[in-house]
């Protein structure tokens, strides 16, 4: 019976202990070193990321933070306007060289994308040298 009762009181308390664990933020990669000028979330926003969840005011105020910090490795692009009259944006985030040729490189997306418009060699050429690129679209 003193078993049964014990377990009927720890378990739940066990339960809130791990939840509240489970809710503490850690670091995205754990041991990787970041950048020590880098504007911190936390700095900027005033909360751990993955703590709450971030209005797009917040989720931009982010981005112009860490485009500020580094101009020669992120572009932040607008692209639209909401239903709510908010500005849509898109960030491209690559090393300060391939920032520097983003004309060049988006050209040669271009012609891949659209080989019946180029002669083979031009899209040869594009296919050498685009880098690997990755559209990330997010929401909650």
């Amino acid at each position: 019976m003193l078993r049964t009762l014990t377990a009927r009181l720890l378990l739940p308390v066990l339960f809130m202990i791990s939840a509240q664990l489970e809710a503490q933020p850690s670091a995205l990669l754990p041991g990787f070193d970041y950048a020590p000028d880098a504007p911190r979330f936390e700095q900027v926003l005033g909360y751990a990321p993955g703590a709450k969840i971030s209005s797009p005011e917040q989720v931009r105020q982010w981005f112009e933070a860490l485009a500020e910090h580094y101009p020669d490795r992120i572009r932040l692009v607008p692209y639209a306007t909401s239903w709510q009259d908010r500005e849509l944006f898109y960030a491209i985030i690559g090393s300060a060289e391939r920032i520097a040729d983003l004309d060049r490189i988006r050209s040669d997306i271009q012609a891949i994308a659209r080989p019946q418009q180029h002669e083979a060699t031009r899209i040869e050429q594009a296919l050498e040298r685009v880098p690997a690129t990755v559209w990330i679209a997010a929401s909650v």
